[in-house]
């Protein structure tokens, strides 16, 4: 009675470790970049972890009803509607953020290309790619003409030096 139970143990698929931020971050989106940037880790299948994270964000929990039972239904509203409302203020601030920096690194400092220089750059190297294989098959067609040319001139000039090697061995007459 006194022994230990024979358990077996397998290794883990996937080990995740991660301070609060970063696994909220991970199980609340599908951006894990932003994760791995507040610290999370992960060792093992990445499959698996993805399953996790889909599972999870597939779950629908009311967090609010959770926090009413705690704090009761009044104060767990107002704080899900600060929290619904700051996150709303984040999404245009880091919006406008965006659109400012933008506009600044391409008006202001001249670094980046508008987004209509960048689509006529793109056409003009579709539009010089299309002439290069153009120009390309061209080639091709000038040389398999040379070389149906030069075996032409080949086979012909040796045709004109005498067509019979057994005859134009022993020429002299007897």
């Amino acid at each position: 009675m006194g022994e230990k139970e024979n358990t077996q143990y397998r290794e883990a698929d996937v080990l995740v470790s991660a301070n609060l931020a970063a696994l909220l971050a991970f199980l609340g989106s599908k951006e894990v970049k932003q994760a791995i940037d507040r610290g999370l880790k992960m060792e093992g299948d990445m499959e698996t972890a993805s399953e996790i994270q889909n599972f999870v964000m597939d779950l629908d929990i009311d967090w609010e009803e959770m926090l009413s039972r705690c704090t009761g239904d009044v104060i767990a509203q107002q704080c899900f509607n600060f929290f619904k409302k700051t996150q709303r203020k984040k999404q245009a601030i880091m919006e406008s953020f965006s659109f400012s920096a933008g506009n600044f690194l391409q008006e202001e400092c001249r670094l980046l290309p508008a987004a209509i220089e960048v689509e006529t750059f793109n056409q003009a190297v579709d539009d010089l790619r299309d002439e290069v294989d153009r120009m390309e098959a061209r080639i091709q067609i000038i040389l398999q003409n040379r070389m149906r040319s030069d075996l032409i001139n080949s086979i012909n000039s040796s045709d004109s030096m005498g067509s019979d090697p057994i005859c134009s061995m022993g020429s002299d007459p007897i």
